[in-house]
């Protein structure tokens, strides 16, 4: 497989719960923020709904709308493993991200496989996620 730069991402948390049902949770937010890459830009929203794990792992679960700097919709799907850094205690995720989209000059996105590698950040008040996100392409003969 060939992975081929897509866009960096960066979202920031506009609310955040995180419930404890005592063996398990549940961690609910709302995030706006940008992608911005040579084929991909753009402004997105997005609400995470990510099970936590009694182990600490979290499954971030994100859906949301991505509208390009030229005025295309595109839905979003991110999901993923996140994980606590042993070395620094960063919260360092790793996910698949999936398009739809009616905008004809995007519709090479519904077929994209991207995958995701990023960490969570406290800036200020805020968590902000920044990722890297790269388009998975075939070379299997």
């Amino acid at each position: 497989m060939e992975l081929v730069p897509l866009a960096e991402a960066e979202l920031t948390y506009g609310s955040l719960d995180v419930l404890d049902f005592g063996v398990d949770g549940l961690v609910y937010g709302s995030l706006d923020g940008r992608l911005h890459g040579e084929r991909l830009s753009g402004s997105m929203r997005a609400t995470n709904l990510a099970p936590r794990r009694p182990d600490g792992v979290t499954l971030p679960t994100l859906r949301g709308v991505l509208v390009t700097d030229d005025g295309a919709q595109v839905w979003v799907e991110v999901d993923g493993v996140a994980t606590t850094r042993e070395a620094d205690g960063a919260r360092v995720f790793v996910t698949t991200v999936r398009f739809r989209t009616g905008a004809p000059s995007y519709r090479w996105l519904d077929t994209v496989v991207g995958l995701q590698e990023g960490r969570l950040d406290r800036v200020g008040d805020a968590l902000v996620a920044r990722g890297t996100i790269v388009e998975c392409r075939p070379t299997i003969a």
